[in-house]
């Protein structure tokens, strides 16, 4: 379970942090620096817009649910 979910019940904000934190867990771990893994999971989303995955739309719904997350 990740954020307490199934993966296939996982918003799409929380499966770009978690796209994200692969690259360096300890480092952009959402628990332990905020700020990064949301830096990072917003790379994941421009990636994933550029590719043709997402609309911008999208992109920015996610970003703003990201934001009114409290990760503790």
């Amino acid at each position: 379970l990740y954020f307490g979910k199934k993966p296939a019940d996982l918003k799409l904000w929380e499966a770009a942090v978690l796209a994200g934190v692969v690259q360096a867990p300890s480092a952009l771990s959402p628990l332990t620096d905020k700020p990064a893994a949301l830096k990072r999971m917003n790379e994941v989303l421009e990636a994933m817009v550029t590719e043709g995955k997402i609309s911008e739309r999208d992109m920015m719904a996610a970003r703003n649910d990201a934001a009114l997350y409290r990760f503790e």
